[in-house]
């Protein structure tokens, strides 16, 4: 004999079964259509008698009915599915890859101009033409040549 604690938990396991029929259409339709099926198969099979047996279209009522029957409990069965997260774990990847692409074409810009600037791989040695154009120009030397 079960004892009353048994039999509260039973109850309260049963609860959100219970409420999902309540709620769910799908589950609704289905039991609906299985009771139906049922009670086609049942007036047919009480107006045949011992020849309901080999009735096609009693056994169509019985396999529509267990057929609904099946699709009601398997429905119960599974919870609802969570709705995927996509849009996070797309803007996630994108903004790796934007932070990849960024970061690679910055290294191209920085190694591209260290390659072409001459000051940076001679050491600042030479001078670059703003810079020889601004230099004043040398004095030339007391003698001439026109000895005069």
């Amino acid at each position: 004999m079960a004892s009353k604690k048994d039999a509260k938990k039973n109850a309260e396991s049963a609860v959100p079964y219970i409420r999902r029929v309540l709620e769910d259409e799908y589950i609704q339709e289905q039991l609906r259509s299985a009771a139906s099926g049922l009670g086609a198969v049942y007036r047919r099979a009480s107006r045949q008698g011992g020849q309901a047996a080999e009735d096609k279209r009693l056994y169509g009522n019985l396999r529509q009915a267990a057929t609904s029957i099946r699709k009601a409990t398997t429905a119960l069965q599974r919870p609802k599915p969570q709705p995927k997260r996509r849009g996070r774990k797309i803007a996630t990847a994108a903004l790796a890859a934007g932070s990849g692409a960024l970061l690679l074409f910055k290294r191209q810009k920085a190694n591209s101009e260290s390659q072409n600037d001459p000051s940076a791989s001679h050491g600042g040695g030479s001078e670059t033409r703003s810079q020889s154009s601004q230099r004043t120009p040398e004095p030339e030397s007391a003698t001439s040549p026109s000895g005069g």
